[in-house]
């Protein structure tokens, strides 16, 4: 899923990049690069915050509302944004507001990472990171948006080889975080190397 994603993240800054238009934003979007590439990555981003549960039964909801429908209204993108909304908790619905609603990018870095031993198989580990949210208008000019975003932080061990010889990534810690702009550290605690 990880090669996935960050093929579908690659395709959509890769048109929005050329776009000679005006990008529209995701509840209102009229290209192929917005369709396919930002709407895996905002379903797939919405069911990581919010639970399979949650989205599958708004996904269920729009669908038996709709579904073999023989006459008009039929349903939209807002049909669908409603029912999504309704099963999101209002802590999360910024999210809805930034990726339906808005064009919004991250400029999110690692400034440095360092390990130290502790015991036999424990590091502490130390990051040091910066984060950053813009809004882009439609026509790519791009400000610096108020941030307090749920952002995952993840440390790998070693890339080893699973039995078919495929690249094997191995997450020693993953968990969200309610950051806000600018610079932070923070130490973790994680067992093992791979």
């Amino acid at each position: 899923m990880k090669r996935f994603l960050k093929n579908e993240l690659d395709g959509y800054l890769s048109g929005r990049g050329n776009e000679a238009n005006k990008e529209n934003v995701f509840i209102n979007c009229n290209r192929p690069y917005q369709w396919y590439n930002k709407g895996s990555l905002v379903l797939y981003g919405l069911r990581d915050l919010i639970g399979d549960k949650a989205l599958n039964t708004a996904l269920r909801e729009f669908r038996d509302s709709f579904a073999l429908k023989p006459d008009p209204p039929f349903a939209g993108s807002n049909d669908l944004y409603a029912f999504i909304t309704k099963h999101t908790p209002d802590s999360l619905r910024y999210c809805l507001t930034d990726t339906w609603e808005k064009i919004t990018l991250y400029d999110n870095k690692m400034n440095l990472a360092t390990a130290k031993a502790v015991g036999k198989d424990g590091y502490d580990v130390t990051l040091d990171f910066s984060a950053k949210k813009m809004y882009a208008d439609s026509s790519g000019k791009e400000s610096v948006a108020a941030m307090n975003d749920y952002i995952d932080i993840a440390i790998f061990g070693e890339e080893t080889r699973d039995a078919n010889k495929r690249k094997k990534i191995n997450p020693l810690y993953l968990q969200k975080y309610k950051l806000q702009a600018g610079t932070s550290k923070l130490t973790l605690h994680v067992k093992g190397n791979r």
